[in-house]
């Protein structure tokens, strides 16, 4: 990250208590992020030793990024950068796996062709993902013979619903994100089907599990396994203002999606209302509510779906902001110049960004209007959502978390003034 800040950020600029450079998320870590997410799902799907071969042959894209390709380029030139090199090394290792599973090459051979990788460990690590551990041994007892290696792959079935030929298993970040194609989003009936078909094929990799599903590790092992990486990105003024707004208004639904959600059991339930028509999704994305002077209707601009509705229930996790909270402790604080909203600057003298929580110090002691520090008040909570980022998994077990941390000194701070200590 320091890497990143010295050859891409912005020139120092004061953000509150911290002076530092700024970067832009989408030039600067997405590109990144991507290519970590397609190097996870590789390894995960061909193996240990291939991902070797990726992390050496991705090293010079990854070199040409942090030295230079990433400070001014756009988003998708640098993901292109970064990414083409494992693509290419993907594209080698799934044409000869297909080679194999079609009849095209025998097994002896493609295992002795010189490689920087082993063909026989790539084969078997793919079979089990894929396959199974049962129907990869039967293909390993068909490999001396291409007919019947063709034969039987044509017979078999994933029992995890992945493509039976590595053509169909390849990574792409947009259905990662998309995971329902344009064609399905036709009619209301086709996008409800094309969704049930989706979270039948998401609960099997789901219970495949991290570490044996390629989508599903490359998922947490990015978004939740280096949320701390983009946490210290974030804080404290890490983004510049309009990448920071961006950020917060459509990066963060982004990592929620791809890092947090209900378990199985639960999503399980969800897909047997739809499936018996109680729970309706028929509006598909980017759903509109409108009224038409009579009630709520519900409008699906891709699919089509007119749904009237009786009751609205807005389900998201409200963005907090001090001045603006229904209860009177934050805006009466505000109003009596006793706490600050934080404030992050605009590089260009424009308008800067107000994320909504206070501006704190390191220890989380309120900051007045005039720059002035009151330790009497600790604030913690969704008030402090602004300067920092992501303060949600402070209280989870052996986290060691800062928020935690400065919460337990201002304990002892409290103890020791108030004459507990001891």
């Amino acid at each position: 990250m320091d890497r990143i800040r010295e050859n891409f950020g912005s020139a120092p600029v004061r953000v509150g208590e911290v002076t530092r450079r700024q970067i832009d998320y989408e030039r600067h870590l997405f590109p990144l992020i991507v290519a970590e997410m397609t190097l996870l799902y590789y390894a995960t799907l061909f193996g240990t030793d291939f991902s070797r071969h990726l992390a050496d042959v991705s090293a010079a894209a990854r070199e040409e990024f942090l030295d230079r390709a990433g400070g001014t380029a756009p988003a998708q030139d640098s993901v292109t950068l970064l990414t083409a090199p494992l693509e290419r090394a993907a594209a080698e290792a799934a044409e000869a796996v297909e080679s194999l599973m079609l009849g095209r090459a025998r097994y002896a051979e493609l295992a002795a062709q010189p490689r920087d990788w082993s063909f026989a460990d790539l084969l078997r690590r793919y079979a089990d993902v894929v396959l199974g551990a049962e129907n990869r041994q039967r293909l390993e007892a068909a490999l001396d013979d291409p007919a019947e290696t063709a034969a039987l792959a044509a017979a078999l079935t994933s029992p995890t619903r992945h493509a039976v030929l590595p053509s169909g298993n390849l990574f792409s970040w947009e259905r990662t994100l998309e995971p329902i194609a344009p064609g399905d989003r036709t009619s209301p009936a086709q996008y409800r089907k094309a969704m049930a078909e989706f979270m039948a094929t998401d609960h099997l990799w789901a219970r495949q599990g991290v570490f044996e599903n390629p989508a599903k590790t490359a998922a947490d092992g990015v978004w939740r396994g280096l949320r701390p990486v983009i946490v210290h990105a974030v804080n404290d003024g890490g983004l510049h203002a309009d990448a920071h707004r961006t950020f917060l208004s459509t990066w963060l639904r982004h990592h929620n999606r791809l890092a947090y959600g209900p378990v199985p059991d639960v999503m399980d339930r969800i897909q047997a209302l739809i499936e018996h028509g109680i729970l309706d999704v028929s509006p598909g994305p980017r759903a509109r509510v409108d009224t038409d002077g009579e009630g709520l209707i519900v409008t699906g601009p891709h699919t089509g779906a007119v749904r009237r509705i009786d009751v609205l229930v807005d389900a998201r996790v409200p963005a907090f902001d001090a001045s603006a909270d229904i209860a009177p402790l934050y805006p009466n604080l505000l109003r009596r110049g006793l706490v600050r909203k934080w404030h992050n600057p605009h590089q260009g003298g424009g308008e800067g960004f107000e994320p909504g929580g206070l501006d704190l110090t390191d220890d989380f002691c309120v900051i007045r209007p005039d720059g002035s520090v009151d330790r009497r008040i600790s604030v913690l909570g969704p008030a402090i959502e602004g300067r920092k980022f992501f303060q949600g998994g402070a209280m989870k077990p052996a986290a060691n978390h800062h928020a935690m941390r400065f919460t337990l000194r201002w304990l002892r701070t409290f103890r020791n003034q108030a004459g507990m200590g001891g």
